[in-house]
């Protein structure tokens, strides 16, 4: 898979240095450092960006982490969706409670499958981007 590209185009020529120097990339809300790449100028009016980071590999990741999460943000809502002193006649019934609980429990199978499989048998992940 080949990293990803960032192309600007501009409705006029500019001043490469000075589009260098103010271009930046960093996650959106975050001040942290910008991304660190390489610039190519097609022509006057287009810009390239390729980033030094693997991106891709950055989104895979932080998905994994959100699905190793999601089952312990799953417990704790449930938990509070069912106390009657918070929510009031809000509270989840029977059939909402065994089907989120068997959302819960189902997510939690996965991700133990998912976690014995990549740390046990790391080949039966190949080919899958958790296994590149």
């Amino acid at each position: 898979m080949t990293e990803p590209e960032i192309k600007v185009e501009f409705n006029q020529p500019v001043d490469r240095a000075s589009a260098e120097q103010r271009f930046s990339l960093s996650q959106f809300g975050q001040t942290s450092a910008p991304v660190p790449g390489s610039f190519e100028w097609p022509d006057a009016t287009r810009l390239v960006f390729r980033p030094d980071a693997p991106l891709v590999l950055i989104a895979v990741l932080s998905q994994v982490a959100n699905g190793m999460l999601l089952p312990f943000v799953l417990i704790f809502i449930l938990l509070l969706v069912n106390r009657r002193d918070l929510m009031g006649e809000q509270t989840n019934s029977r059939t909402y409670n065994v089907l989120a609980w068997g959302t819960t429990v189902t997510m939690i199978v996965i991700t133990l499958v998912l976690l014995y499989l990549s740390i046990f048998t790391p080949s039966a992940l190949q080919g899958t981007p958790a296994g590149r």
